[in-house]
């Protein structure tokens, strides 16, 4: 469960912030690498992916499929199907993580309502497979009460602790959003009207 939490939540959260795309475009020549690094990002396929409410349902749905059917008990039998769980746990998480914070540019960012809504979907989802493991080991596992227990509390405390991050992150975005919105409408109210005695704006006026 802690390889979980580094893997899907904190190691997804830290690379999103760190704006991958954005340093990736200010590193890499200006020619056809840069071109395709952005087309890609602007491409549809990559638009609806980071759709904030698939984002979520390749996420945390991966996860109650891995926990509440007898694919994690696989996973330990099954070097190949162990690779392809990990790959998709990573993948899942970065793609949730990259669709909620939105940082680096995209062709269409999706606004804080569906990224907030989507969040918190996303956190009782999370919270409620996390319950369900404590009462309830995944199906043809034998771990012990107690291992069971501890596993579920820090899947339950360290998901809460991540999207308490993820939502501080919107909640900046929203109060620079809300910001610059204030800054042009004071800027508007203090331009003077213009009436038919008010003279001619000329170069040298600039």
């Amino acid at each position: 469960m802690a390889q979980h939490l580094v893997v899907a939540m904190i190691a997804p959260l830290l690379l999103v912030l760190a704006r991958p795309l954005t340093l990736a475009q200010r590193a890499l020549p200006p020619q056809s690498a840069r071109r395709v690094l952005l087309a890609l990002a602007h491409s549809r396929p990559v638009t609806w992916l980071v759709f904030p409410p698939l984002a979520a349902l390749l996420d945390i749905g991966g996860l109650w499929l891995l926990y509440r059917t007898p694919l994690l008990a696989a996973t330990h039998h099954q070097p190949l199907i162990h690779a392809a769980v990990q790959v998709h746990v990573v993948l899942a998480g970065l793609l949730f993580t990259f669709a909620i914070c939105q940082l680096d540019p995209l062709r269409h960012r999706w606004n804080l309502a569906w990224r907030g809504l989507t969040l918190l979907a996303a956190g009782a989802g999370h919270a409620i497979l996390a319950k369900t493991l404590y009462v309830a080991r995944p199906p043809a596992t034998t771990y012990s009460a107690v291992d069971l227990h501890t596993g579920a509390q820090l899947m339950y405390y360290g998901g809460d602790l991540v999207e308490i991050a993820l939502a501080a992150v919107l909640a900046v975005q929203w109060y620079l959003a809300t910001g610059r919105a204030h800054a042009r409408l004071q800027r508007r109210q203090r331009r003077p009207p213009l009436t038919a005695d008010s003279p001619p704006h000329t170069s040298r006026d600039f």
